[in-house]
């Protein structure tokens, strides 16, 4: 708790400190004096607080007295508990009582209130009993079946200093369901402290017995001390990586089942498996894994296993990105031999295989895409990973004809091309005829096809001309830099296009 109540107190201490000082300055305000000569809106602006015109405390239901009724702005402040809405309050004061020559006795005593309100609602913590987090979820985002009245809209989460934590479900319908766990201390400490790293103060509120209820899509936090006081807190339901880390952190502990939480506890890819059975007894095996945060590559042969791996945040990057990616079997089963089999494993949803075939007879649709974003990312994270010393390219029969697809810009239509050059490799840039001139594009496909399989009539198929010099203008802009050429590529990564069948080649 100790650590939750600091980061509070930091957040509070200039507003404490801004608050005491104009006090005293009001105080030594003698009746019909001056107002001082230094601008408490500008003061005030520095901590966060605009004038409203007195909105605040409208939205708040509370009826704005004349400035003479004392008794009245007496029981009124007595009951705010909105830090923002009181600081508000006062700035438009200011601008009221700055159009009189004099300071006034009632308006002497508006401040003195204000002020003194401002100090106690701003004062150091000694302690913290419980903290209440409160998530609710997005109703028109819900899938249909979560629509139903039994479906879960908020949840209530409350963890006390004793180490006693009570969940509260409340569904469509409105019937609440309440479990309860009991904590031990170095877990409960641990749970706190997670939430004062992740939970910035914004306001104070005015709940206090029970939490109120959050909006659709937002979560909002109650911090009760030992003096009976509760501080607010709120935000959005983002899925953001600090979101995400702190609500597994809760989840993990709490064992509550499915949680909301701070990232809405979206469904989300958690291993992707890809395995290229190039042989009978010849495989590659790419491996992303969210949890340990690990890319493999494996080649398995009769007479050894080679693995390389590589760890890091840019691997579950990789794999958000690759769960934006829908991939579609072509084939019922994996061939023994030039197959590809993907699995997916997810966070709630059953997990998902396709299959189809590593050329470009019938691969799985869309692998062309993931196997883009796998190669982008280890040029830069692990270049070592696509070294040919380490995972050759696959070999070809003699009298094989090498077709390869050609995009001349970043998202355009890809194109059919033939080359007699054996070392040009996926992501190279190449230099191809296009009409009755030339132009410069990328390979994103390439693989091999005997005289009967070939994707696109040979004599309708145009040579590449050459690979194209490092000078040449780039024919697209892309988010991440292609990778430099390689000296070869495993088969398992190189990219593929859904079909070759109706695109022709560029000869007009």
């Amino acid at each position: 708790m100790e650590k939750l109540v600091k980061e509070t107190n930091v957040f509070f201490a200039p507003t404490l400190a801004l608050a005491t000082r104009w006090r005293r300055l009001f105080d030594a305000i003698p009746a019909g004096g001056s107002l001082p000569l230094i601008d408490l809106a500008q003061e005030f602006d520095e901590c966060g607080f605009a004038p409203d015109g007195f909105a605040g405390l409208e939205d708040l239901q509370l009826a704005v007295p004349p400035l003479s009724d004392t008794a009245a702005w007496q029981a009124l402040l007595g009951q705010l508990n909105d830090l923002e809405v009181l600081g508000a309050a006062i700035v438009t004061q200011w601008y009221r009582v700055q159009a009189a020559a004099s300071v006034s006795a009632a308006a002497r005593q508006w401040f003195d209130l204000a002020l003194t309100r401002l100090i106690d609602l701003t004062r150091p913590l000694d302690g913290l009993k419980q903290v209440t987090l409160a998530f609710a979820r997005e109703a028109d985002a819900r899938p249909e079946a979560d629509a139903r009245p039994e479906a879960v809209t908020n949840e209530i989460v409350t963890l006390a200093e004793s180490g006693r934590v009570t969940l509260v479900r409340v569904t469509a319908a409105g019937v609440s369901q309440t479990q309860a766990d009991q904590l031990d201390g170095a877990t409960i400490a641990r749970l706190l402290e997670t939430l004062a790293a992740a939970i910035q103060p914004l306001t104070i509120t005015p709940w206090r017995d029970q939490i109120c209820a959050p909006a659709p899509q937002t979560w909002q936090a109650a911090l009760t001390t030992t003096d009976g006081r509760t501080l607010g807190y709120r935000g959005a339901v983002l899925a953001t990586e600090a979101a995400v880390a702190v609500s597994d952190t809760l989840r993990a502990a709490l064992l509550f089942g499915r949680l909301s939480l701070f990232d809405g506890d979206p469904e989300r890819l958690e291993r992707l498996v890809a395995t290229a059975h190039l042989t009978p007894t010849h495989e590659e095996t790419l491996l992303i894994d969210r949890a340990s945060q690990t890319l493999s590559v494996t080649r398995t042969t009769p007479d050894a296993r080679v693995r390389q791996s590589v760890q890091g945040a840019a691997v579950v990057a990789l794999l958000q990105k690759a769960d934006q990616i829908s991939l579609e079997a072509t084939l019922p089963a994996v061939p023994a031999t030039d197959g590809l089999l993907v699995r997916k494993k997810f966070r709630y949803a059953a997990a998902t295989e396709v299959a189809g075939t590593l050329s470009l007879a019938q691969p799985v649709r869309h692998w062309a895409d993931l196997a883009a974003l796998v190669t982008d990312c280890l040029a830069t994270l692990a270049p070592a990973l696509l070294d040919a010393r380490v995972f050759d390219r696959h070999p070809h029969r003699e009298g094989d004809y090498l077709y390869c697809r050609v995009r001349f810009h970043g998202e355009g239509k890809p194109y059919t091309y033939r080359t007699t050059d054996d070392t040009m490799a996926i992501g190279d840039r190449v230099i191809v005829p296009v009409g009755h001139s030339t132009t410069t594009g990328t390979i994103v496909a390439l693989d091999y096809f005997d005289w009967a399989n070939v994707p696109y009539p040979l004599d309708q198929t145009r040579l590449v001309i050459e690979k194209a010099p490092a000078t040449a203008p780039e024919p697209f802009v892309r988010e991440v830099p292609l990778p430099p050429p390689l000296p070869g590529n495993q088969r398992l990564l190189e990219a593929r296009e859904v079909t070759l069948e109706d695109d022709g080649s560029a000869d007009d």
